[in-house]
């Protein structure tokens, strides 16, 4: 086939095909309820992704949004746990605090997830990230608390 299409052409059809793209459209799935459902009304077929976990994802996402209830952390966190243990793979995910502890300015801990029982349940790992503002050299710079660690230490950064 080389030669049959020009340079430009052959870009193209190499990035509909980038994992990286793949795995910014799960990201923004799993952050907006209405964009998965918005998937689901105008879905390709699941087989057209690149990767298998990526398809295995988005199966695990149309069974939450299909089921008709508000995918709340817990039900996403346990959903990719089996998703994850299944394909052997590790899945990042992200989730809010609460509006109460960002007020307070303390050191962030697990309880102050939201939903935090739940999630404490399924992840694996939680960590949490805030920005220091102790001093004007420290602005900008975040800060790290391993509150929740199965295979090791917790601690801070």
């Amino acid at each position: 086939m080389e030669g049959l299409m020009s340079d430009d052409v052959q870009s193209e059809v190499q990035a509909l095909y980038d994992d990286r793209a793949e795995t910014a459209l799960l990201g923004a799935w799993l952050s907006d309820d209405k964009k998965s459902s918005d998937y689901l009304q105008h879905k390709k077929p699941v087989d057209d992704f690149y990767r298998t976990e990526h398809s295995d994802i988005v199966r695990a996402i149309e069974a939450i949004v299909s089921s008709g209830k508000q995918a709340d952390p817990v039900t996403v966190a346990a959903r990719l746990k089996v998703t994850a243990v299944r394909l052997g793979v590790y899945i990042l995910a992200l989730s809010q605090v609460s509006h109460e502890a960002v007020k307070q300015g303390s050191v962030l801990k697990m309880q102050d997830l939201k939903d935090s029982s739940g999630l404490e349940q399924a992840a694996d790992d939680v960590i949490l990230l805030s920005e220091l503002e102790e001093s004007s050299e420290e602005r900008g710079v975040l800060g790290c608390v391993v509150d929740k660690h199965r295979s090791g230490k917790r601690g801070s950064c």
